[in-house]
């Protein structure tokens, strides 16, 4: 896979980003919308940015140094899982989530990957999820800036 550099936005509107960044992978953009609204409510996340494709994530990622990613499985040009992994590698320290409309083939593709992997109708795990990796990222990032 062939993932190069690329201009991205610094930002939901191109402004400075400050605190925890969260990005937002689907093709659908009613599902990118409904999760950048829930997750923006979120405490401690000051940033929610979007990618329509995998491939697209992977430079936001790059680029913005995200702390937290929320990937959907299938998306075009690079698969939510192949996108996880290139970050996990890349990124070592960013929270990876993948969530499915169809679960179950998720976790036979994703299983054994180590991967945080939800459906995409229970948000409320997902959230939870984010709200916990949230917590534990600003407790990290506390402890090394005070």
């Amino acid at each position: 896979m062939s993932l190069g550099e690329e201009s991205v936005p610094s930002g939901r509107h191109g402004q400075e980003v400050v605190g925890l960044r969260v990005l937002v992978a689907d093709d659908d953009a009613t599902v990118r919308s409904l999760y950048m609204n829930l997750l923006g409510d979120v405490p401690r996340i000051s940033s929610v940015v979007d990618a329509s494709d995998g491939r697209e994530a992977v430079l936001i990622a790059r680029r913005l140094h995200c702390d937290i990613a929320v990937l959907d499985f299938n998306m075009p040009r690079v698969d939510g899982v192949d996108a996880a992994l290139v970050l996990r590698r890349d990124l070592p320290s960013l929270r990876v989530a993948v969530h499915s409309a169809d679960p179950y083939a998720l976790e036979e593709r994703a299983g054994g990957c180590g991967l945080a992997l939800f459906d995409k109708l229970e948000l409320d795990s997902l959230l939870a999820w984010v709200e916990r990796q949230a917590v534990d990222l600003h407790g990290r990032l506390g402890s090394t800036t005070g």
